[in-house]
Parts: structure tokens; sequence; C-alpha cells
């Protein structure tokens, strides 16, 4: 998932420099991908926010934010995630797994 800019919302495809976030979930399949790959490519278009939700044992939220042209990857979250960054928010980590359909 990746969350624009307001003033790019119309534009397909939408430039990297335009991200303001960008949340991958980790599944089975995926995890590969989502923990080496993901983050050089993301750094490389200039995310400035990356988070990985990690779903194996506890789920755990955790962040990266660019720092040069690398990501400073935080240490993993499972209860409370807060930041500032890139808009002051909290997160409650284990909430995350409730989130689904609605019907």
């Amino acid at each position: 998932m990746a969350v624009v800019r307001e003033e790019s919302i119309d534009v397909n495809p939408t430039p990297p420099s335009e991200i303001a976030i960008i949340v991958e979930v980790v599944s089975p399949g995926s995890e590969l991908p989502d923990r080496k790959d993901k983050p050089g490519e993301y750094a490389q278009a200039g995310i400035p926010v990356f988070w990985r939700i990690e779903t194996r044992g506890a789920l755990a939220l955790v962040a990266h934010e660019l720092v040069g042209a690398d990501y400073l990857e935080h240490a993993p979250v499972t209860d409370t995630f807060g930041t500032r960054q890139p808009w002051p928010l909290q997160i409650d980590v284990p909430d995350l797994a409730r989130v689904g359909p609605r019907r």
C-alpha cells in the first residue's frame, strides 16, 4: 500500500517522488522480497518512509526512515507504534490483525 500526496492522487502512474509512505505486509512467499529487495528499491526511489508488517510469530511493525541513500531500520514494535513521520499518529499493532473485509 502506498500513500501519496494529495496533489498527486489522480496521477497514474504515481511518480515515486509523490509517495509519502509505503507499507508492505509480509506474507508466505513474499518474505525475501519484502525484507531484502523492496527496501533497496524504495530507498533508491527516494520514498521517505517504509513500514513492514511482519506476520510470522508476533505481529510487528518495523519502521524504516530514509537517511541519505539508505533506510535506517528501527526495532520491531509489537504493541503501540508511535511516529511523527510522515505525520503524527499512533497505531495499536495488535489491532492490525483485526482489520479485514467488513461484512
